[in-house]
């Protein structure tokens, strides 16, 4: 329900969707996880690979091969 209600202003979706992307990481939900971040990771982008490999939030689904496939292609 609250991702329905992402705001248009792209500064604040780009927030939302790192948010997101953020909690599905922590929760191990590895799908939702990735659908965020292909969604903010294209350039031009607020955030990198670089980042998402030093963000502790994202240790739950790290060793995923999806996780892995989806940080190869945004190198």
């Amino acid at each position: 329900k609250s991702m329905s209600s992402t705001p248009v202003d792209n500064v604040v979706g780009f927030e939302s969707k790192m948010i997101f992307a953020q909690i599905f990481g922590i929760a191990g939900m590895a799908p939702e996880a990735i659908e965020m971040l292909e969604s903010v990771l294209p350039p031009p982008s607020q955030t990198s690979v670089f980042q998402i490999d030093l963000d502790p939030a994202y240790d739950a689904i790290r060793e995923n091969p999806e996780f892995i496939a989806m940080m190869e292609r945004n190198r």
